[in-house]
């Protein structure tokens, strides 16, 4: 999955598209996008939403893409 799976970086968005994904038949591998980590110009951050740093989207989606980039390359 190319990035940009989430609006802008809020945690609510990664944690629906986590548990959508996890559905699959078939393993994922994710690579994030500039709208999958906290943005960087405050105006962008919306009242009433947690925002994900980029090493926490890393840590959200471990195991799809970010620690087993040898095994991809043996299949």
């Amino acid at each position: 999955m190319t990035g940009d799976l989430l609006l802008d970086g809020e945690v609510e968005n990664a944690t629906q598209m986590k548990s959508i994904l996890d559905t699959l038949e078939y393993p994922y591998f994710v690579i994030a996008g500039n709208h999958d980590y906290i943005p960087a110009n405050p105006e962008n951050r919306r009242e009433g939403f947690s925002y994900l740093t980029i090493d926490e989207f890393v840590k959200t989606f471990k195991g799809h893409g970010y620690d087993n980039a040898a095994e991809v390359r043996e299949l």
